[in-house]
């Protein structure tokens, strides 16, 4: 009981409820006894802390500025678990979403299984106009915002700065 209370102030209740049959699963696939058959109060304090409706305290989310952007290109260099090709990969999703004002969704995936070329990415979606050096289009499949997967043509151009969508 006083686990469930602890987390009621942390977790939302279907995530404690989650949490709770992970170590109840885990007990009896150990091959110990259930934990929770002595716990005849567990499904009131359960029930209450459904009742209050105590929302999560949530993570204060700062904003990405200019100065955080070029912090994070500095610990990409100095970072060794990646390679040069990681490291170019992760600062162009970086720039692009920063300078394109992109939701996550709109350029990654959660999963590489989740891969759907209909809605995501294609190198074929990048296009540099003949001439240009200083710009590129980028086709954006789906949004969040657009309902009807219209798709959108996103124009990014060099800013001429050291934190740049289109140099390195």
């Amino acid at each position: 009981r006083v686990f469930c209370a602890h987390l009621a102030a942390k977790v939302s209740h279907p995530t404690l409820k989650t949490y709770l049959a992970e170590i109840r699963f885990q007990h009896i696939e150990d091959s110990f006894q259930d934990p929770f058959s002595m716990a005849s109060r567990l499904p009131l304090v359960l029930c209450s802390i459904n009742r209050k409706g105590r929302s999560p305290v949530s993570r204060q989310r700062l904003p990405i500025t200019t100065n955080v952007l070029g912090l994070t290109k500095d610990a990409l260099k100095l970072d060794r678990t990646f390679n040069d090709y990681d490291c170019a990969a992760y600062w162009a999703a970086f720039t692009l979403a920063f300078f394109g004002f992109l939701r996550s969704s709109e350029f990654s995936m959660r999963q590489p299984k989740q891969y759907d070329p209909s809605c995501h990415l294609l190198l074929s979606d990048v296009t540099w106009p003949e001439g240009k050096q200083d710009r590129f289009t980028i086709r954006i499949k789906a949004s969040k915002t657009d309902f009807f997967r219209r798709g959108c043509n996103l124009v990014l151009f060099a800013s001429g700065q050291s934190i740049c969508p289109v140099r390195t």
